[in-house]
């Protein structure tokens, strides 16, 4: 039920596909997850940060990780570096590691065409948003650290 939710992204549903996240059931967050990512806003991704962070099941976390993609802000480009240097499965690794260069789509055109130039800028707007993110990773406190 929670995966038809996901799609429509409306407000009224929000309180269920956040209750989902807490469940008990591994495939119910996981489904959650996939759901919260259609809301693309900060709350969104900080609930996936912290499924991505703290669930000990990594279907959950590969699909936090799938939909903080689909947010494409940079709270959730933090999640996303994080857990690819700092989690427990390869998998998980691996999966952030191409939600990243996803983000910031490294797929680069050589040389540039002229009717490229608005990708190119794009593309250095996403550079400096990792720019900004290895900041604040390099200033948080480690993962589990409240200040």
């Amino acid at each position: 039920a929670l995966a038809g939710l996901g799609p429509f992204a409306r407000p009224k549903d929000r309180p269920i596909v956040a209750a989902g996240t807490r469940d008990d059931e591994p495939g119910v967050r996981a489904a959650a997850a996939r759901s919260l990512g259609a809301y693309r806003d900060d709350a969104a991704a900080d609930t996936l940060s912290e499924l991505l962070r703290g669930d000990g099941d990594e279907r959950v976390r590969l699909a936090a990780i799938q939909a903080l993609l689909r947010i494409d802000l940079p709270r959730a480009m933090v999640a996303l570096v994080r857990a690819m240097d700092g989690d427990g499965h390869p998998r998980v690794r691996v999966a952030a590691l191409h939600a990243v260069l996803a983000m910031v789509e490294l797929e680069l055109p050589d040389p540039p065409q002229p009717h490229q130039v608005d990708r190119w800028r794009k593309l250095t707007a996403k550079v400096k948003r990792i720019k900004f993110v290895r900041e604040m990773l390099a200033n948080a406190p480690p993962p589990g650290v409240q200040e």
